[in-house]
């Protein structure tokens, strides 16, 4: 598995065996399999070689109850040929059309 983050010290984190975030059980998962099978870049190049893509990013929710992607849209403008294969999107409360907008 490969965490792609623009944020370095994300991916120095990761690969240094530790979680970026505190989530129950996370950092024994990723002490487990750091530089295993997990490891973490901020090269793009790995989504084209990837079977599954998953995109964790922030979609917060408006005040109106809209959903902003404006986070996730960057993301796959960023990625650009890399995703052009093959892309799904989904996201539990996602509105209809997402993955068409995105």
């Amino acid at each position: 598995m490969t965490v792609i983050d623009i944020n370095e010290a994300v991916v120095t984190t990761l690969n240094n065996g530790r979680g970026p975030l505190h989530k129950p059980g996370l950092d024994d998962l990723i002490t487990e399999h750091a530089g295993d099978s997990l490891h973490a870049t901020s090269s793009y190049a790995a989504v084209s070689e990837a079977d599954v893509t998953f995109l964790g990013v922030q979609t917060p929710s408006g005040e109106d109850g809209s959903i902003d992607m404006s986070t996730l849209i960057a993301v796959t403008e960023m990625t650009g040929e890399e995703f052009a294969e093959s892309t799904d999107y989904e996201r539990g409360d996602s509105p209809r059309g997402t993955a068409i907008t995105v």
